[in-house]
């Protein structure tokens, strides 16, 4: 079992320009059933700071994405 950290989703999330793609990988390898992955309840709490952030940002330049869409 591998340790997913907050960096990971945010990575992807925000399609980070070094390690976007790679994060995105890792998590479709968890979803797909490739990789056995876990996180602590920190990340979660962590995540959610993190999608309030972006969806605050997104509001600001008046664009909506869906989570979901990414993936």
């Amino acid at each position: 079992m591998r340790y997913i950290d907050t960096n990971v989703f945010g990575y992807a999330i925000e399609n980070h320009p070094v390690y976007g793609n790679k994060c995105r990988k890792i998590l479709e390898d968890i979803f797909a059933g490739k990789l056995v992955a876990g996180a602590s309840v920190l990340v979660l709490v962590e995540l959610i700071g993190v999608l309030g952030k972006i969806n605050q940002a997104l509001q600001n330049q008046n664009k909506k994405v869906s989570f979901a869409d990414e993936f």
